[in-house]
């Protein structure tokens, strides 16, 4: 356990305090009315060894605000503490920073530095820090010299303070206290083992979003199950129509027989009829079969989505913005073309001003003029032989610039040339892209009509799906059935063969009734045929139904499974908790914590309230808050082997304080006290 006890305490200079120095005992009043100095010292402490006041603020008033003109000189706080059996001296002074200008008679303020020292011997701010590092670490100074300031960090700092003396606690110890003979929360440790989770919170987000999920899926079948029976048709007694279909067909036979053996004189002839006959009916119940083949696809098709058509609607609209796209790009290409255009008649022009330049060199003229060559200091005239050398350098310099200049027309005008030819090159692929363009947009504009009209023929098929009135739909269509026809037109003809054969079989047999008892059978075997179609309606309604109700049991055990992992989570949460809230307070003698509270819906949420004797800290008095905050920062000192200075200030609130481990300095308010009064024990 380490042990540090402040010895002495000098201020100089130091928020308004000239001069003041306090020594120290284990236990220390210091006595004062309002405005001597207490909370000066405190400060003053605090600062010496972080810097910052004891409201944790760097920039604080340190300097004199009423004799200012003493803010020129240092301000210091000096401390000797005895570390174990070892006195350390540290010393920190805050200084301004004056300097005079060049060429000003004046010292012009600079700002501020700090000055650190370590037993009178000036270091440097990292030496300085790390030497108060190795007597208290700077995270823990107020932690062990402060008893408020714990209860005055954020909850989840407090909390992750006291998870982290309290230690960690093993997955065992918590399953250990959940497991029961009907519950072994198998699928939870195996989740946990897996490492598949950073923590269990992640694992508790993971299930709700799928449980919200299902949630929302489970909204939605009994509306499709709702759906599914409103357009059942209601079930008729389908053995009674199939055993009124198997006694209208006999009694058709029956007729058909009675007709055909009514004269055996006329047996032969009356084959061909009944066989004409035959085919009529034949082609009547296929003509049925298509009735209820084009009924059954009506009903089919009645909740079937326009798919196809917005499909289409979508294409058409991707068309017009292609062609709108393709025109903005040709009107993109156009200016570009033109702004080629424009680039190539500027260049035409320099390439014509080049020629004109290099003509205008080219025609330039060597002119030398003897009477200048003279000698610039005598001002005779020159040596014939150096006048003829001069007028010889003259010319070739002559020759050489005419060369030089003409050349430079020369390569600017390839390069004219050159660029000439690009923007040519450029107006070209310009041109072939802009016809590709206005092919494609003449295509797309073949194109739409075609897919226009298939869309309003889309559109009526879909209008045409929503007619309530499913018997007539189904004639409409037959109308336009080509099986149909033919056999409706078949079946004209046969009738017609039928007639005719008839007639020339005599007046004698005309068999009226039973022509009209069979006609009228005819149309009842049509219509109990109709209503047997509607048992595969029936039949496939059923199916759906059966599905959904299938699915909805399905999503409604998945739910619960996500409901079982979810409790299994909150009961593992709440043992650990609960171990954890044990674990905690076994470690203080006064205050216990809360570190975690029930909510409305069941659930568990991370809290830490500090309470004494139920009483949550924020509500108690000023006494208790003070018993409270030393029971804290004793548990925290020995947890950390660090026992240093401890400063309870408001002291006269206070009547009761617990043993105290640490070095105990209590600031009083003493009104009597115009002057500081320190009574050392």
């Amino acid at each position: 356990m380490k042990r540090i006890s402040l010895q002495t305490l000098t201020l100089r200079n130091f928020k308004g305090v000239l001069e003041l120095a306090v020594n120290f005992s284990d236990t220390t009043k210091i006595m004062g009315a309002n405005e001597t100095g207490k909370s000066t010292i405190l400060a003053a402490f605090y600062w010496l060894l972080t810097g910052k006041d004891e409201f944790d603020r760097k920039d604080f008033e340190i300097k004199n605000t009423h004799r200012k003109e003493l803010n020129s000189q240092s301000h210091e706080v000096e401390a000797v503490f005895l570390v174990g059996d070892r006195k350390v001296k540290l010393k920190r002074a805050y200084l301004e920073d004056w300097q005079k200008p060049k060429g000003q008679s004046q010292k012009v303020f600079k700002g501020h530095h700090t000055d650190y020292y370590i037993n009178d011997v000036p270091c440097s701010a990292t030496e300085y820090q790390s030497k108060v590092d190795e007597m208290i670490p700077g995270s823990l100074i107020k932690l062990v010299t402060n008893p408020m300031f714990f209860n005055s960090m954020k909850w989840d700092d407090q909390r992750r303070g006291l998870i982290g003396i309290a230690g960690e606690i093993s997955e065992a110890d918590i399953f250990t206290q959940i497991t029961t003979p009907e519950n072994n929360f198998s699928h939870l440790k195996e989740v946990v083992a897996s490492g598949r989770y950073k923590n269990l919170d992640e694992y508790k987000k993971e299930l709700a979003a799928k449980r919200l999920l299902l949630k929302k899926a489970a909204e939605e079948y009994a509306p499709r199950i709702d759906e599914a029976k409103r357009n059942r048709p209601e079930p008729l007694n389908w053995k009674v129509i199939e055993k009124q279909i198997a006694y209208t067909r006999g009694k058709i036979a029956e007729i058909d027989e009675q007709i055909a053996d009514a004269s055996k004189a006329q047996l032969e002839k009356q084959k061909g009829i009944t066989e004409l006959r035959n085919q009529v009916f034949g082609k009547d119940v296929n003509l049925s079969e298509i009735r209820n083949r084009i009924r059954t696809g009506l009903v089919e098709k009645q909740s079937d989505g326009a798919g196809e058509m917005a499909s289409l609607e979508k294409h058409i609209k991707a068309i017009g913005e292609d062609i709108n796209r393709a025109v903005e790009d040709i009107k993109r290409r156009e200016q570009a073309i033109e702004n080629c255009q424009k680039e190539v008649e500027r260049l035409d022009q320099l390439i014509e001003a080049n020629r004109a330049n290099w003509s205008a060199i080219n025609a330039e003229k060597f002119q030398f003029d003897e009477a200048s060559c003279t000698c610039p200091t005598c001002k005779q005239q020159l040596p014939e032989g150096q006048v003829e050398k001069t007028k010889a350098d003259l010319l070739k310099n002559f020759n050489d610039d005419v060369a030089t200049r003409k050349a430079n027309e020369v390569r600017k005008s390839e390069q004219s040339k050159a660029e000439r030819a690009r923007q040519m090159d450029a107006v070209i692929a310009l041109q072939s892209s802009i016809a590709e363009l206005q092919a494609t947009i003449d295509a797309d504009n073949a194109r739409l009509p075609y897919l226009q009209q298939k869309l309003e023929h889309l559109q009526k098929e879909n209008k045409a799906k929503s007619i309530p009135d499913i018997d007539a739909a189904v004639e409409v269509l037959l109308s336009k059935n080509g099986d149909a026809l033919n056999l409706q037109d078949e079946i004209i003809e046969l009738r017609t063969q039928i007639e005719i054969a008839t007639a020339a079989l005599g007046q004698p047999m005309t068999f009226e009734v039973e022509k009209i008892e069979k006609v009228r059978l005819t149309k009842e075997l049509e219509a109990l045929q109709k209503d047997l179609a509607i048992r595969e309606t029936i039949e496939k309604a059923d199916a759906r139904i059966a599905q959904l109700e299938q699915e909805e049991s399905a999503n409604a055990q998945e739910i619960a499974s996500i409901e079982q992992q979810q409790f299994e989570v909150e009961a593992y949460t709440r043992a650990k908790m609960d171990i954890l809230e044990q674990r905690v307070n076994r470690m203080f003698r006064y205050v216990s914590f809360r570190l975690f509270e029930t909510q409305v819906n069941g659930g568990i949420a991370e809290t830490c309230v500090c309470e004494y004797k139920g009483v949550p800290y924020p509500t108690l008095n000023t006494a208790a808050k003070m018993l409270a905050g030393l029971d804290v920062l004793e548990t925290f000192s020995k947890h950390y082997q660090i026992l240093a200075p401890v400063f309870c200030d408001n002291r006269e609130s206070v009547s009761f304080i617990p043993e105290c481990s640490s070095q105990l300095i209590s600031l009083f308010v003493s009104p009597a006290d115009t002057t500081l009064r320190v009574e050392a024990a």
